[in-house]
């Protein structure tokens, strides 16, 4: 009897592996699911096309970048299992749309025992044992975009080499990271991305519910689930999924980059919408400000103030903003949505006064302001009188 002293879930074909310490441990891993039947009769032309990659192209908004990038994906998942993607799909589209159709392909394709569906909820509870053996991970309805809390729980969900299983009852222990994460929604907000996000692949459909209704009256699911052959009124044997697996095969994966898994992936408009909506109500409101002629003027072009006006600034205006005013609470969100504004605060001493100063970096102002204190150090009365703030504001802060 070979002892074994670990348990890991390792990516390749032997049963009896070594980990990284040299340990001998028994390979609990399970790999996808195979079409019983080679389907040699169907070629793939450059100009081929089927309802399924009709249903991506769709649910990718016409986008054929973002298609590619999901075929990928998928691909990656499938086919490559030692290299996981750090990266997870979020789609969104309307009630009808069809997102639930590809998941249903996902799960044949890489094996119903290897995939998760969970909810929301289950997301940020510490029990996780859902993750074991997991392959594909899918929460059908997510709406978090106010929930920060749940975006930084799941960003070493998507990243992180080894998850920590936490089950009920039974002592913690570490497993490598294969789970590759597909969240849908039928909001195209559907959770907070933060600005340089690299680990949410966003992409959906722009097409309205009652536009996705008068493709089901034409037939179009009809003719998409007589293809895929999913269900048993419709024959059962999913010969078009595993066409499509023959698909990513032949078509995709030869196409994919050897550090696919790695590379930054195309931004998508929803993205970009994303980290819009996303932003942190401070960041929103500075970037505002910055933008136009404002009434303060410590966001004017070329001006300093001292460092407390800023938060008087912000409480003042959260009077009328209850969004901003809930983001105050936390203090260090607030200095990074600042930082994230090109805000600089540093004690200085300027006109025999040494306090802490503060002062937004626009057209190079930072680097000006510096030159500024380092030529002139006895004429800093003089750029206390052109460029300080005296915009105050009252209150107890």
């Amino acid at each position: 009897m070979i002892p074994f002293n670990k348990t890991e879930e390792q990516p390749v074909p032997p049963l009896i592996v070594q980990d990284e310490f040299g340990r001998k441990v028994f390979n609990a891993f399970t790999f996808a699911a195979s079409p019983k039947e080679s389907f040699s009769d169907i070629t793939f032309g450059p100009d081929y096309s089927d309802p399924l990659l009709e249903l991506c192209l769709f649910l990718c908004d016409n986008d054929p970048v973002a298609r590619n990038h999901l075929l990928k994906w998928i691909a990656c998942v499938k086919f490559l299992p030692e290299t996981k993607p750090d990266h997870a799909i979020l789609m969104h589209g309307p009630f009808g749309s069809g997102k639930s159709t590809l998941m249903e392909v996902l799960k044949r394709l890489v094996g119903p025992p290897l995939t998760t569906e969970i909810d929301q909820k289950l997301l940020s509870q510490p029990f996780n044992e859902y993750l074991l053996n997991c392959r594909l991970l899918v929460c059908e309805e997510i709406k978090a975009l106010g929930d920060r809390a749940l975006y930084n729980h799941l960003k070493p969900l998507i990243t992180a080499k080894q998850h920590t299983i936490n089950q009920k009852y039974a002592n913690h222990f570490k497993v490598r990271n294969v789970t590759n994460c597909l969240f849908m929604s039928n909001f195209s907000n559907a959770i907070a991305v933060a600005q340089g996000d690299r680990r949410f692949f966003i992409t959906g459909t722009s097409a309205t519910e009652s536009a996705c209704k008068e493709m089901a009256n034409d037939g179009y699911f009809i003719r998409l689930n007589k293809f895929l052959r999913i269900y048993d009124e419709y024959g059962g044997d999913c010969r078009g999924v595993w066409i499509f697996n023959k698909y990513l095969e032949e078509v995709i994966l030869p196409t994919l980059e050897p550090n696919f898994a790695y590379r930054p992936f195309p931004e998508t408009k929803w993205h970009a919408k994303a980290v819009e909506s996303s932003l942190h109500p401070v960041q929103a409101f500075v970037q505002e400000e910055l933008a136009i002629d404002s009434d303060h003027e410590m966001f004017r072009r070329e001006k300093y103030f001292e460092h407390k006006e800023i938060e008087a600034a912000l409480y003042r205006e959260a009077k009328e903003n209850p969004a901003l005013a809930r983001s105050l609470i936390n203090k260090s969100e607030v200095m990074n949505a600042l930082e994230n504004c090109g805000y600089n605060y540093e004690r200085l001493k300027i006109c025999g006064d040494r306090k802490k100063y503060g002062w937004f970096d626009v057209d190079d102002w930072d680097q000006m302001f510096r030159q500024l204190l380092k030529d002139n150090p006895k004429q800093r009365d003089f750029i206390k009188r052109k460029h300080y703030s005296n915009n105050r504001y009252v209150g107890n802060f």
